[in-house]
């Protein structure tokens, strides 16, 4: 018989394992990357130097790590959410705002992702300010991180507010048929 212990305990063990699969895949890049570090590719041989090369493996090791950090992470994150009442918790708050039970899950689902987005700020300034800025990859100042956020937030509100809302009307209308 399913229970929701089962099933929750099945979600549990695939989200392991996806999660353990996604870091032994990033683990045998980085073992691949070293045992082909004095070589370039011969499809670049003749368009990058050894050094370039070199440049690019460190970046792609370090780039690894960080993933590998992220991903655990993201998956600690998750987990909380699932596992204690802030998801419940952040429904009942932003349901409180409409009626309408449409609206409700519109600002739900937009409260969520605007708390994602907040909370990958520090993954993202990581990224683009301390490792891209080592290996000089980053082109990217305080001033246009901060524009692409608030026009990433403007996009997501624009764009993804009328989808939600329809994807969202037209479920629930399935729902009373």
């Amino acid at each position: 018989m399913i229970t929701a212990s089962l099933i929750h305990n099945s979600f549990i063990f695939f989200f392991g394992l996806t999660l353990a699969i996604k870091i032994y895949l990033l683990i045998l890049n980085i073992r691949h990357i070293k045992s082909n570090y004095e070589v370039v590719p011969s499809d670049f041989a003749d368009k990058i130097t050894l050094e370039e090369h070199h440049k690019a493996q460190k970046y792609t090791i370090a780039k690894n790590k960080f993933n590998m950090v992220t991903i655990v992470l993201h998956a600690a994150i998750l987990l909380v959410w699932l596992e204690t009442d802030l998801l419940q918790n952040l429904f009942y708050s932003t349901a409180s705002w409409f009626s309408d039970s449409v609206w409700q899950g519109v600002s739900f689902l937009m409260s969520f992702m605007l708390i994602g987005a907040i909370i990958a700020i520090p993954e993202t300034l990581y990224s683009n300010f301390v490792l891209e800025e080592k290996y000089g990859f980053n082109k990217m100042t305080a001033a246009i991180f901060v524009k692409d956020f608030l026009k990433q937030i403007l996009l997501t509100l624009i764009i993804g507010v009328p989808f939600i809302y329809l994807t969202l009307k037209i479920l629930y209308s399935l729902g009373n048929n």
